[in-house]
């Protein structure tokens, strides 16, 4: 059973601290951090950390950005992984890598498992409902923890029962989701905006592959909140939802359910997630 301690977000029974396996019972790792987390979200799949390399490429970037290194190395992240996996006998479920000062000796490291959600079959034929959030993230490529903005944009969502809300900056251009990219579709062209501005996330580095494998053009520019309505289609991207269609975003509709391009790119990434999991097992 996929237990939620009290004000704790790792689950299950375990959690990896420094190494050493610690019952989530004892440990809180956000109560504890010192400073502001580095983190990264890893989809386990049929027992595979997705994309794992990246994953914790982006990581050491993020800690670099922040001024800070990392100790472990990437077998190490991997290993440590493997045996949270093992621990809770867990093979479909989110993990949260997690760096931070938690003691006074220095940089440390936690991985555990948190409440996943995987949107069912419904949401990717039926697109999901989104909102416009005046927000935008402090450094755009640092993945950093930021409970008050993430608690704002939550409450939002909640309110209008909104999938997802995307992030608006002060000149009145998209950026991104709060937990994922957005791009959209125009006469068969794929428009994002500028990776300057963004996060950016394993699944969009996945899909702009994608769309050169099967020559499908991509422009990177500021996409105002007044063109929107101009486009054919709109899909996020990330790391437990893949490439989901976008159907609203506040009162204005998009076809993108039935747009042949976000389909082939829904259809693309599943098959490129199946083939990760299936090197994973070689």
């Amino acid at each position: 059973m996929k237990k939620e301690k009290a004000n704790n977000e790792a689950m299950l029974e375990y959690i990896i601290l420094n190494g050493k396996i610690k019952s989530t019972n004892e440990i809180n790792p956000m109560e504890i951090a010192k400073k502001l987390p580095i983190y990264e979200v890893v989809k386990i799949k049929e027992g595979a950390a997705l994309y794992i390399e990246e994953h914790i490429g982006r990581m050491k970037k993020s800690a670099e950005l922040m001024g800070v290194k990392l100790e472990m190395d990437d077998i190490e992240i991997k290993e440590h992984i493997k045996r949270l996996i093992e621990a809770n006998g867990e093979h479909n479920m989110n993990v949260k890598l997690l760096a931070s000062n938690f003691t006074d000796e220095g940089f440390d490291f936690a991985a555990y498992f948190i409440k996943s959600f995987y949107p069912p079959v419904n949401m990717y034929e039926e697109g999901i409902h989104t909102i416009l959030y005046r927000s935008e993230r402090e450094n755009p490529h640092a993945k950093v923890v930021n409970i008050e903005q993430r608690e704002g944009i939550n409450r939002k969502r909640e309110k209008e029962a909104a999938f997802e809300a995307i992030l608006v900056n002060e000149k009145g251009y998209l950026t991104e989701g709060s937990r994922s990219n957005i791009f959209f579709v125009k006469d068969s062209k794929v428009h994002t905006p500028p990776s300057g501005d963004v996060l950016l996330g394993i699944t969009r580095k996945k899909v702009l592959e994608i769309c050169c494998e099967n020559e499908i053009g991509v422009e990177e520019h500021e996409i105002p909140v007044e063109s929107i309505k101009e486009y054919d289609g709109a899909f996020i991207t990330g790391t437990s939802i893949n490439v989901l269609p976008v159907a609203t975003i506040d009162d204005m509709k998009l076809h993108s359910t039935t747009n042949e391009v976000v389909k082939l790119l829904v259809e693309k990434m599943n098959e490129n997630v199946s083939e990760y999991i299936k090197s994973c097992k070689l």
